[in-house]
C-alpha cells in the first residue's frame, strides 16, 4: 500500500511481478518511515504464502458466511413462525375432520329416519285413500283392507269389482236359505213345484 501523509496503512497486500514472485507489504510503524526502510518482503516459501493466503481466505469465508446469514435471516426469518402456524393449522384441521365425520354420520342417520317416516306416511296415505274409497262406494269398512292397488284409480276399480258382488248392499246367500212366503199364491206354486220334483 502507499503511504499517505507519513503514515502507512496496516493492511497486508500481495503484489505479483512478472517472474512469479510474490511480495508482501510490511506495515511500517509510524516513526520508522524513512529512506532505509524496506517496504517489500520477498515471499520465497510456500508456507509463507499459505500463511498470508490463509488469513485472507478466513476473512473472505467469514464475510461470505455473515452475508449469507444476513440474507437467510431476511428471506427465512419467519420460518419458525410459519412452521408453528402450519402445525397449528394441521392440528385444527384434524379436529375439523373429526367434526366432519360426526356430521356425516348424523346426516346418514337423519336420512334413514326420513326414509322410514316417508314409507310410514305413504302407508298411512294409502290406508286413508282405501277407507275413503270404500266409504264413497258404499261398501262395509271391513273391506278396505281387501282393496288392492297403489293408485287411487286402481283402488276405485277394485272397489267397483267388489261392489258388483253385492246386490243392493246385500250379500248373496251361501245356500240353505229359504224365503218367507209373501203371498199365498206364490207359496202354493212353490209347494206344487217341490212335489213334482219328488
Amino acid at each position: 500500500m502507499f503511504r499517505t501523509q507519513g503514515k502507512a496503512k496496516a493492511s497486508i497486500k500481495l503484489l505479483g511481478n512478472r517472474q512469479g514472485r510474490f511480495f508482501n507489504t510490511v506495515p511500517i510503524p509510524p516513526g520508522k518511515v524513512g529512506k532505509g526502510c524496506n517496504m517489500f518482503e520477498v515471499i520465497d516459501t510456500q508456507e509463507k504464502l499459505d500463511a498470508i493466503i490463509k488469513d485472507r481466505v478466513e476473512r473472505a469465508k467469514k464475510s461470505a458466511r455473515t452475508e449469507a446469514e444476513k440474507e437467510a435471516a431476511e428471506r427465512y426469518g419467519d420460518y419458525e413462525a410459519l412452521k408453528k402456524a402450519a402445525a397449528d393449522a394441521k392440528a385444527n384441521m384434524a379436529g375439523k375432520d373429526e367434526r366432519i365425520k360426526e356430521l356425516e354420520e348424523s346426516v346418514k342417520q337423519k336420512a334413514k329416519e326420513v326414509s322410514e317416516l316417508q314409507a310410514k306416511m305413504g302407508g298411512l296415505e294409502l290406508a286413508h285413500t282405501k277407507y275413503r274409497i270404500v266409504t264413497e262406494s258404499g261398501l262395509p269398512l271391513e273391506l278396505a283392507d281387501r282393496l288392492t292397488g297403489e293408485t287411487e284409480e286402481e283402488l276405485k276399480a277394485d272397489a267397483e269389482k267388489l261392489k258388483g258382488y253385492f246386490h243392493g248392499g246385500r250379500v248373496a246367500p251361501l245356500g240353505g236359505y229359504e224365503e218367507t212366503p209373501q203371498d199365498s199364491k206364490r207359496s202354493a206354486l212353490k209347494s206344487m213345484l217341490d212335489s213334482m220334483k219328488d
